[in-house]
C-alpha cells in the first residue's frame, strides 16, 4: 500500500477487461500525491470522428474499451485521482493514424495493411499482397505522412489529438 511515487499506464488500459479495478489498484499502491500517467487512443478525437469504423486506433478485438477524453478524466476522478494535464500529440502514432485510417476508408485492402507491412508482420493477407500493392502502400506512407502530420498538428491545437495522455495525482489514503 502507498509505496510508489509514479505509475505509467502507456497504451494498456484499453486492453484490460476491467479498467476501473486497475485504476483503483494503482490508487492503492501509489503514495498520496503520487502520479499516474495514462495514455490511450482518444475516442473523441477528430481522427476518430472523421474515420468512424475505419479508425486505425479502433484496433478490434485487441482494444476492449475506448475512452473519450472527458470519460477518461471522469474515470480517473471516480478512482481517487485528481486529473491533471492532458497532452494530445504523439508523433509516433497520430500522424500515421491519419494515413492508415484513410487507407482503411478508401481502399479494399485488408484493414491496417500498411501498419502490418511496415512492421514486418507475417500475416497471410500481408505476405500475399502483390508487389505493386506493397509499393503503393509504401508510397501512400511517404506521401501521406506530411499530410497526416499537418492534420494532427491542427487536431492538437484544437485539443482533439488521436491519442492522449492524462496525468493524475492520487488523492489521500481513503479506500476506493
Amino acid at each position: 500500500d502507498h509505496f510508489f511515487d509514479q505509475v505509467i499506464v502507456w497504451h494498456v488500459l484499453e486492453h484490460i477487461p476491467d479498467p476501473t479495478d486497475v485504476l483503483r489498484e494503482i490508487h492503492r499502491i501509489l503514495k498520496p500525491g503520487g502520479e499516474v500517467v495514462i495514455a490511450v487512443p482518444n475516442f473523441s478525437s477528430l481522427q476518430a470522428q472523421w474515420s468512424g469504423s475505419a479508425w486505425f486506433h479502433l484496433d478490434l478485438p485487441r482494444h476492449l474499451f475506448h475512452f473519450p477524453h472527458q470519460a477518461l478524466r471522469q474515470l480517473m476522478s471516480d478512482c481517487g485521482f485528481e486529473p491533471g494535464t492532458t497532452h494530445h500529440f504523439s508523433l509516433r502514432q497520430n500522424p500515421f493514424g491519419w494515413v492508415q485510417s484513410a487507407l482503411n476508408r478508401w481502399t479494399r485492402l485488408p484493414r491496417n495493411s500498411l501498419y502490418e507491412l511496415i512492421h514486418a508482420r507475417q500475416e497471410p493477407h500481408v505476405k500475399s499482397l502483390p508487389r505493386m500493392t506493397r509499393f503503393c502502400l509504401l508510397t501512400a506512407f511517404v506521401l501521406g505522412m506530411p499530410v497526416g502530420l499537418f492534420l494532427e498538428i491542427l487536431a492538437t491545437l484544437m485539443k482533439s489529438g488521436a491519442t492522449i495522455h492524462v496525468t493524475g495525482v492520487a488523492r489521500g489514503n481513503e479506500q476506493r
